[in-house]
């Protein structure tokens, strides 16, 4: 089972990925489950394999013009409130439209093997 995870990307994740590595989510400033179970096959085309983040993720660096493309502006997305370390679960807030997303210059797009 996979999900995809967008967001705006931490200003200094483009040109520190290794720094990141075995820590996919921790690149966003704030993130979102699209609702998308499977980046479509014409996305990894044109993008590109994305940047394996650790074991079963994959990360793309989109700006917001290409994000539109993947979100169309009245999709809706869950924000997600990741967990403290003393929390077993990140916590899931009412869905948003895709254009009310924190704003940022790049944004990740995170596919993920769920297990």
């Amino acid at each position: 089972m996979r999900a995809v995870y967008t967001g705006a990307l931490k200003p200094d994740v483009p040109d520190n990925l290794d720094r990141y590595y075995d820590r996919p989510f921790d690149v966003f400033v704030s993130y979102y489950d699209t609702g998308i179970y499977r980046l479509p096959y014409e996305w990894s085309e044109s993008h590109g394999p994305g940047r394996q983040m650790d074991w079963g993720s994959w990360l793309y660096i989109v700006d917001r013009n290409e994000l539109s493309k993947l979100l169309y502006p009245d999709s809706r997305v869950i924000p997600i409130i990741p967990a403290e370390s003393e929390e077993e679960y990140a916590e899931r807030l009412p869905a948003i439209e895709m254009k009310d997303i924190t704003k940022g210059e790049l944004y990740g797009v995170l596919e993920a093997e769920l297990y």
